[in-house]
């Protein structure tokens, strides 16, 4: 799950009755912008964009392909919990939710808000959303409320988890664990340590906090348009600067692969690293100058940043180097295949089965949450896994050879 749009400065809010998205400045608006990107496990990435663009990758993303176009909407943001399942939070006010990885798509709007902005899907069934009611207030009164709500059912009823009697629109939502949450947004930031009963903090100075990040639920990352990154070492309850040494850039995005290596991007295609919790940041090489609006690590070496002009930024090297992802015309049926696994459901040991030999490859089992959990080089038509270790449940295999992704379905009993 990543981040809304990019935001101009300058044009926070226009009318006081209407919370908005902070605009892109002009000269940014040229091509698609791609607001937010999501690692969904097994080598699977989801990114989504302006004027309903929806972007998919099963290679880990070496390559990316289209899906089916949902509309003309705004795409603000993805949340997958595993490969196959996740949401879309997507202008006009709604929300939408697929089961088979995008192939379709069912409306899973909440009538308890007005906007939301970002999600995080957290378990099978539970995500949370958050953005601003409008009508939350006594009658006569015109400033919007900041608002977080929650489904336990997949999206299909929503509740008011938390919603803040004010102006401050909230911006973005991130789960380390099930139950310890973290929410930003308009001067304010907000923390729950039971996936409920959220706790609100003031921030000062005023600043539009845009991202946070958790390594792990004690300590979080966030960033601001107005370029400031802070730190909390207490589960959300008090927040430090932390000065980059670096020229001031609007920031857009935060992402940390642990607890001292993170990586933060925005204006002009910033992206900066930090090795030591914030102490000290560098600036890295993107070659780019569009603006990067999320940033996500699908393991400590390889990362994805994008942003406006259809930029899609790569990197296997930890931020070394940074290159240009293909979105190319190709389906995924052409870059995807089933594999034959039995016995199904197995207690033990699977075969695991191809279409063809293959003299190199990399296959894994995940778990609904996408972590992979067995990891297994290979070679051949066939392949041994012993899953005894595993507990009971639903599991995904896929197998990754070249540019060639095989995938499958398995229960262990």
């Amino acid at each position: 799950m990543k981040n809304i749009t990019v935001f101009l400065l300058a044009l926070l809010i226009s009318l006081p009755a209407l919370a908005q998205k902070p605009k892109l400045p002009v000269s940014a608006l040229s091509g698609i912008t791609y607001n937010n990107i999501c690692y969904a496990g097994s080598h699977t990435l989801y990114i989504v964009g302006d004027s309903g663009t929806l972007l998919k990758s099963v290679n880990g993303g070496g390559s990316f392909f289209k899906l089916n176009p949902q509309g003309s909407a705004e795409l603000y943001s993805v949340s997958f919990i595993n490969p196959d399942s996740g949401y879309i939070a997507c202008s006009p006010n709604k929300i939408i939710y697929t089961a088979d990885g995008g192939r379709h798509w069912a409306d899973r709007s909440a009538l308890v808000v007005t906007a939301a902005f970002s999600l995080c899907a957290t378990g099978p069934n539970t995500v949370y959303a958050v953005g601003y009611q409008q009508n939350c207030l006594p009658p006569g009164a015109t400033w919007p409320c900041g608002e977080i709500i929650k489904s336990i059912d997949a999206g299909i009823s929503w509740t008011i988890d938390y919603w803040q009697g004010s102006m401050n629109t909230l911006y973005y939502v991130y789960f380390p664990s099930a139950d310890t949450g973290y929410v930003v947004g308009e001067n304010s930031t907000c923390m729950a340590t039971n996936g409920s009963g959220w706790i609100s903090y003031g921030f000062s100075p005023p600043s539009t906090i845009i991202s946070v990040h958790s390594p792990h639920p004690g300590i979080a990352y966030a960033v601001s348009l107005d370029g400031i990154v802070v730190k909390t070492s207490n589960s959300g309850i008090s927040w430090n600067n932390i000065p980059t040494g670096l020229p001031q850039k609007s920031l857009g995005s935060v992402w940390f692969t642990s607890d001292s290596t993170g990586y933060i991007c925005g204006e002009a295609g910033s992206i900066m690293k930090t090795t030591d919790g914030g102490g000290s940041w560098t600036a890295l090489n993107t070659g780019t100058d569009q603006w990067l609006l999320s940033i996500t690590f699908s393991s400590p070496d390889t990362g994805f940043a994008v942003g406006t002009h259809e930029t899609i930024l790569r990197t296997t090297d930890a931020g070394l180097t940074w290159n240009n992802a293909i979105v190319g015309t190709a389906k995924e049926q052409d870059l995807s295949s089933k594999l034959t696994i039995y016995p199904v459901p197995s207690a033990d040991n699977i075969t695991v089965e191809f279409l063809s030999t293959i003299s190199r490859g990399i296959i894994t089992v995940s778990d609904v949450r996408g972590e992979d959990l067995i990891r297994q080089n290979i070679s051949g038509n066939k392949a041994l896994l012993n899953i005894s270790s595993l507990p009971q449940g639903l599991y995904f295999v896929k197998l990754v050879s070249g540019d060639k992704v095989y995938t499958g379905k398995l229960i262990r009993e």
